[in-house]
């Protein structure tokens, strides 16, 4: 029997906390606990973990260590509260380095990402991207262009994933 890439306790409590975060402390508001006024934020982190667990050509212990951080990727960015101290500091390394103020910090900082900073933040982008709509269509070229060069570094280093498929096939299909 192989062993799980999936911890439950862990799941649940990341999942129990990042929810909280979200719902409960949220700088945004109202607005921001729910995403787009569809679903409860929650889900936006868990769609782009889950994205890089189920891809089974990407190191295990990548996924393991990258869908820890992606279920958390938004807390210090969007609410008022601090990792809890059970997390990593592996973890929370990575939750601080996709960390950014704003939009320009943002593109800056993707710039000197390593590969697996790379692969996170386009699991981020590509869930935002399958909403459509969720892109300020001032920086719908912007966005695009980060999107291209995110899977031409990930795809450099990793191969032709099924993160980046799901990427390209995106882009493709969205009329930025």
């Amino acid at each position: 029997m192989t062993e799980s890439i999936l911890e439950p306790d862990l799941v649940g409590k990341l999942f129990m906390f990042a929810h909280d975060a979200h719902t409960n402390h949220n700088l945004r508001g109202e607005d921001h606990v729910i995403r787009r006024g569809l679903y409860p934020y929650i889900i936006h982190p868990m769609w782009a973990a889950g994205t890089l667990v189920a891809d089974p050509t990407l190191p295990k212990e990548e996924r393991i260590l990258g869908y820890q951080i992606l279920v958390l990727h938004d807390v210090l960015e969007d609410t008022s509260i601090k990792l809890p101290e059970w997390v990593s500091e592996e973890v929370k390394s990575g939750v601080q380095a996709l960390t950014h103020d704003n939009w320009e910090e943002e593109q800056d900082a993707v710039t000197h990402y390593t590969p697996f900073l790379k692969l996170l933040k386009l699991c981020d982008k590509i869930q935002t991207m399958y909403e459509l709509a969720i892109v300020d269509p001032k920086k719908a070229h912007e966005w695009k262009q980060l999107i291209e060069r995110l899977v031409v570094d990930v795809e450099a280093h990793y191969g032709k994933t099924r993160v980046v498929v799901i990427a390209k096939a995106l882009l493709e299909d969205t009329d930025w």
